[in-house]
């Protein structure tokens, strides 16, 4: 799972309600984002306070998109409006999806070499997989790596999280590991839970090149922070380690945002032992709109600026519809990152878009990166590309031409590097402000 599915999952979580809705408002027009994903945790939201008409209110917005919902968001659409006493305006998908797929090609799947397994967990049938895998347990087949990090994948998107944890713990005694977005989404659903000791016990088993890709210290220094322990975390911080300093850092944006009472005390370590740390509590002022704070840190230690994540902040502007706030941060790294103004730009491109000002976004694309000394191969291409399609659409003229896919590599590779480093890495779990 991405990004944006951890972001809804912490908004759900927290009763952050608005700030989904924007959310949803905002993607609607990014080709990249699920929108089964997105409408379905909405749902959860409006579920958690009881408002069924505007969950019903998410079926037509699905219904006017075309999206082709998967059948767990109908089967909880629809049990939500059960429980409610109100009808339910479609017919509910069957939990066990198989007999809505003709034999002929199961067959031909199997007959490709794919596994019934993978079969059952293509269908979403959850229950059958399960079972599957307990016949294969039972006639001493190992399961591959792919069995069991689909099986895993469809057990997190069912809120199976024990049964995904112990399939996780048996691979690891194999020493197997599952693929780095399934860890990631994994260790993302357990640190938004607060499932510390849980996870120190998965460490044990992931050896430290497979912690290292997965980020694993980021996602235990949240769940300390959500279980209520983030005194641990900056204990941590105040004792010796052999952990690398943006390992060690991970997660503390997210708790500042979260106990921000705490921010005296990062203070204190960051003008002691930690002057890193100054990254994230500028991070933390520029979200917050303190901008005479942000700026001066920056006077006091211009460094803060160099070698400077931006992409948290970006997701923040961007769930919020706040362009006001990506152009301050353009402001003030401008003639310091280009890769970082290229991230920012590309999010502001996306933003306004969103908001049918292609006037801005031409501008933005056409000269404000300019400005920045960023080339058009720089930005990414889905906001190019969603701009090009929304002018195209108003019969306007096209002022510039999508770069080809090869000038795009060297600069996405760097770009990844800012504002992708995982897949969990909302504001909760990204390694908050420094670049690897």
């Amino acid at each position: 799972m991405d990004r944006i599915e951890n972001y809804c999952e912490r908004c759900v979580r927290e009763s952050k309600l608005t700030v989904l809705e924007n959310l949803v408002t905002i993607t609607k027009d990014m080709p990249d984002i699920d929108r089964n994903v997105v409408f379905y945790q909405l749902l959860r939201a409006y579920r958690k306070v009881g408002d069924w008409q505007k969950a019903l209110d998410v079926w037509t917005a699905i219904q006017e998109e075309g999206v082709m919902p998967h059948g767990q968001t109908l089967r909880y659409l629809a049990a939500f409006l059960q429980e409610c006493k109100q009808p339910v305006p479609f017919e509910v998908p069957s939990e066990i999806e198989a007999e809505y797929r003709p034999q002929t090609s199961q067959a031909q799947k199997q007959g490709q070499g794919q596994s019934q397994l993978l079969s059952l967990v293509e269908m979403r049938d959850i229950e059958g997989a399960i079972s599957e895998k307990h016949r294969c347990d039972e006639a001493g087949r190992h399961l591959t790596i792919k069995e069991y990090s689909n099986l895993m994948d469809l057990m997190l998107q069912q809120d199976r999280l024990n049964d995904a944890v112990a399939l996780s713990s048996e691979m690891a005694q194999h020493q197997l590991y599952p693929f780095p977005p399934v860890l990631k989404f994994l260790l993302s659903r357990m640190n938004m839970m607060g499932n510390v000791e849980e996870l120190l016990q998965l460490q044990k088993m992931l050896p430290d090149e497979v912690q290292r890709r997965v980020s694993f210290t980021r996602h235990l220094n949240v769940a300390y922070i959500n279980s209520g322990r983030a005194e641990e975390v900056l204990n941590g911080l105040e004792s010796p380690s052999t952990l690398p300093d943006d390992a060690r850092y991970s997660g503390l944006l997210y708790l500042l945002r979260k106990l921000p009472e705490h921010l005296p005390r990062v203070e204190k370590l960051a003008s002691t032992a930690h002057p890193h740390l100054y990254r994230t509590i500028w991070s933390y002022h520029m979200i917050d709109e303190r901008y005479d704070s942000a700026d001066s840190l920056i006077q006091a230690h211009p460094e803060v600026l160099d070698g400077l994540r931006v992409a948290p902040i970006c997701k923040e502007a961007l769930s919020n519809n706040n362009e006001a706030l990506m152009l301050n941060l353009l402001e003030r790294i401008k003639g310091r990152d280009r890769i970082g103004c290229a991230v920012i730009l590309s999010y502001l491109v996306n933003l306004q878009c969103h908001n049918r000002d292609y006037d801005g976004a031409l501008n933005t694309v056409m000269n404000r990166s300019k400005e920045a000394g960023v080339e058009l191969f720089e930005l990414r291409v889905a906001p190019l590309n969603a701009l090009k399609r929304s002018l195209e659409a108003e019969g306007r003229t096209v002022p510039f031409e999508i770069p080809k896919a090869s000038e795009h590599r060297s600069a996405d590779k760097q770009l990844s590097s800012d504002s992708s480093s995982d897949s969990s890495g909302d504001s909760s779990s990204d390694s908050d402000t420094e670049k690897s």
